[in-house]
């Protein structure tokens, strides 16, 4: 006999809201069994987070689903946040660097970067990413420059907001540096 596959189902209740599963009793087996690893695996993790709290199991999850397919933007970001966890920011930031080129729209690969150095407590290299991903398009209208700015107005060690702010506004069309300027300095 086998096992349902984990995920979540409808409540029942009405209201739409779905309610995960219990994870499988034999779940490496579980995980094997399946047509790849991460079509069974990262919807059970959606499900069930607390299951990367076993950090060494979780490593050993990545190098399955890096074997399957290392250029899959889910299981980079999976394994960014993996190996942060593990205290193996070489890995995070391979795999970071990785998922920036294996997602199409690179500015977009670079913020997800910034925002799991944010989810790891490592904010000045989340600063870091995050003007990286703001000088990939280096468009002024970007809204991702807000996040450089607020970044670094929260850890000045990162760089200097102000000179962000007035190398962005200076690339600014006249006519819409205040409202931009406005835009750059709300909270």
């Amino acid at each position: 006999m086998t096992e349902p596959d984990a995920g979540a189902v409808d409540s029942g209740a009405g209201d739409g809201a779905p309610v995960p599963l219990p994870a499988p009793a034999r779940l490496e087996g579980w995980l094997l069994e399946g047509v790849t690893v991460e079509a069974r695996l990262l919807p059970l993790l959606d499900a069930h987070p607390e299951l990367l709290d076993d950090v060494e199991r979780a490593v050993g999850w990545i190098d399955l689903l890096l074997a399957e397919d290392e250029t899959s933007p889910r299981v980079l970001e999976l394994g960014a946040l993996v190996f942060g966890r593990a205290e193996r920011f070489g890995g995070t930031e391979r795999m970071l660097m990785e998922l920036a080129f294996a997602t199409p729209d690179r500015a977009v690969g670079l913020a997800r970067g910034a925002a799991i150095w944010e989810r790891l407590g490592r904010g000045r290299e989340a600063c870091a990413q995050w003007v990286r991903a703001a000088r990939w398009r280096d468009d002024p209208e970007d809204p991702t420059w807000r996040h450089a700015i607020a970044c670094t107005r929260r850890d000045p060690g990162a760089g200097d907001w102000r000179e962000i702010r007035s190398y962005v506004l200076a690339r600014a069309r006249p006519d819409r540096r205040a409202d931009l300027a406005r835009a750059l300095d709300a909270p």
